[in-house]
């Protein structure tokens, strides 16, 4: 909150071969003169930049011809604007001197002639706001005065517009400063693209008061800043601004929902903040598009096989594919980094559930997002694939039935014996997905390993060895 952190009044009054003479407060005043400070003339909607007074008065005055005032003030929050005279005599022989560093104002006069009996108007001390927060602000006066009439005899007394001594800032921060109008056009289909509608994010906006600074923002649907412009010096209004030319990172914006934020800040004032959501798409029939996109299996164990997609472009394009979660990369594919292809090409891509880094991803859902870009616009095309380590491919023998040696038992090879190996491997061999990717056996003793067998991509069905 503004806060004066004292206004100490020292009123010197004094003919003036009497000027050395000061005496501490209290002392009672002989004449019954007083020298009132305030009320400070602010109203209840005070804003940063507005000037208030403080007025000065005095109370039954005798014989008065010179005073002294020095006002303490808080110069993070105030700035002394200078001194209105109210009484003629007040308006000569007179020195104010300003420490805007400190904060401390004095005032001194000297009249040709005393201040009779009476009660005077002196002035108005004026400050200027510079800093304001919203709610009633009280600002404290410490005031003292010592006076002298034209027989020396000391006296002093002080008197404040509220009996606590206190003066009441009403401030009520900036009530009309808002958005009187914000616009964004196109408003809704918004296509950049050079061969399509070839367009540019116009912003129109008005406020109640001139701001002094002027930010617009565009984020896309995950919240990402794709777009930052500031209107270097910025009106009360505008209209048809350019901020956008529907590029992100060199390239063109993918369609879906974005959002267009409006911040004005002024100082003093409470920031403004407005949106508005546009919708990126590009409707030229010639912009990017894709066929029979499939991805098998839809659901797959990275820790035993692979998932393969293909996909057809139908119109000329440069093509990214990749995998995305939470609208995230996890894992791009280098021959398609927005690689050019012709219309009619057939492609294929192989994850095997690893994210860039080489490291297996976790269990969960994952979107293969193919973004094709031209001319005439972006496409971008999912396909969701499932990541689950729970697969139902045994690590186990189970899958492999009757299993048996001849000898069964004690095998002489110094007799020249043979060991034959009998198995057989479950499934269809008619379903690739039956087919085991490697077989090995083994004869172990201790560390030692004798390998008996050791087949890739073995089909269903019973096998002898020998």
């Amino acid at each position: 909150m503004m806060h004066l952190k004292s206004l100490i009044a020292k009123l010197l009054l004094v003919p003036v071969v009497l000027a050395s003479i000061f005496v501490s407060l209290p002392v009672a005043f002989a004449n019954g003169e007083t020298v009132k400070v305030g009320p400070v003339a602010a109203s209840q909607d005070t804003e940063v930049g507005d000037i208030f007074a403080i007025p000065v008065s005095g109370q039954s005055f005798s014989d008065v011809k010179s005073m002294s005032l020095v006002f303490n003030y808080d110069s993070t929050d105030l700035d002394y604007n200078g001194i209105t005279y109210l009484d003629s005599a007040m308006s000569s022989a007179n020195t104010v001197v300003d420490d805007s560093v400190t904060g401390v104002v004095s005032v001194t006069w000297t009249g040709s002639s005393a201040l009779t009996s009476g009660n005077y108007d002196l002035f108005n001390l004026k400050f200027e706001v510079l800093s304001v927060t919203a709610g009633t602000t009280d600002i404290e006066f410490a005031a003292t005065s010592q006076v002298a009439d034209t027989a020396g005899t000391p006296s002093s007394n002080v008197i404040f517009d509220d009996s606590d001594g206190t003066v009441t800032l009403g401030v009520d921060n900036n009530p009309s400063w808002s958005i009187s109008a914000f616009e964004i056009n196109p408003a809704t289909g918004f296509d950049p693209s050079d061969s399509g509608d070839d367009e540019n994010l116009e912003v129109s906006y008005t406020l109640s008061e001139a701001p002094d600074s002027l930010y617009f923002y565009v984020y896309d649907f995950n919240n990402d800043l794709v777009e930052s412009a500031t209107i270097s010096t910025p009106a009360v209004s505008g209209s048809q601004i350019v901020i956008w030319d529907g590029e992100y990172i060199n390239k063109l914006a993918e369609p879906g929902n974005y959002k267009v934020k409006l911040v004005a800040t002024k100082t003093g004032y409470t920031q403004l903040e407005q949106e508005k959501t546009l919708v990126v798409a590009y409707g030229n029939a010639s912009k990017p598009a894709f066929t029979d996109f499939t991805v098998t299996p839809e659901t797959f164990d990275p820790g035993a096989e692979d998932c393969v997609f293909e996909f057809t472009n139908t119109n000329s394009s440069y093509i990214t594919f990749e995998i995305r979660k939470s609208d995230d990369q996890i894992r791009g594919f280098n021959e398609f980094d927005d690689d050019e292809y012709s219309s009619g090409s057939d492609h294929t891509a192989t994850w095997n559930g690893k994210n860039d880094s080489g490291s297996e991803v976790s269990e969960g859902t994952y979107y293969a997002t193919l973004v094709g870009r031209n001319e005439y616009g972006v496409t971008v095309e999912e396909l969701a694939v499932e990541v689950d380590d729970s697969s139902n491919i045994s690590i186990s023998n189970d899958h492999i039935t009757n299993i048996s040696f001849s000898p069964s038992s004690t095998f002489e090879p110094a007799d020249d014996e043979e060991m034959a190996v009998r198995f057989k491997v479950i499934g269809d061999e008619d379903e690739r997905d039956d087919y085991l990717d490697e077989l090995r056996i083994v004869a172990v003793r201790g560390t030692t390993e004798i390998e008996l067998y050791d087949e890739s991509d073995v089909a269903p069905g019973s096998y002898r060895d020998e």
